[in-house]
């Protein structure tokens, strides 16, 4: 059931890129990355070091939204306050968390009209302060800084 779930969020997520979707990720998932087609955005979260191992559950709990007017190319902006939870897990079995970490912060997102249909056109979030281990939940192998 975990990776049916899985693969249903991935891809609701595809479904709401746009082709041409600007992604800024620093750490965990990367540096900046531009102009990446949905499959390449997907690609990037459903890797193993990011939310494609199952042995990692997250949350991502929207608090306010705050929207811009129309702009002059016809994109919307939105900000939108985010509480994310992150917890690793031994094995499959979900039994022994052996990391975990929490994200506070917002996401700065862009919406267009493609082809009739609102798709997201960009995406930069940015963690104001975490909690635990945060990077080190989504990349367990990677060298701390």
């Amino acid at each position: 059931m975990g990776g049916k779930l899985r693969q249903a969020r991935l891809g609701a997520a595809e479904a709401l890129s746009s082709p041409g979707h600007h992604a800024r990720h620093a750490r965990p998932a990367g540096p900046l990355k531009e102009r990446l087609s949905p499959d390449e955005f997907i690609a990037i979260h459903a890797s193993p070091k990011v939310i494609g191992d199952p042995r990692v559950k997250t949350q991502h709990l929207v608090g306010v939204s705050r929207w811009s007017g129309v702009e002059a190319d016809g994109s919307v902006r939105g900000s939108h306050q985010l509480r994310v939870a992150h917890q690793r897990y031994a094995d499959e079995g979900l039994k022994e968390v052996v990391n975990k970490g929490h994200g506070y912060g917002v996401v700065h997102q862009s919406y267009a009209k493609v082809e009739g249909e609102w798709k997201i056109t960009g995406n930069a979030p940015t963690v104001d302060w975490s909690e635990y281990d945060l990077f080190g939940t989504m990349n367990p192998d990677a060298k701390k800084d």
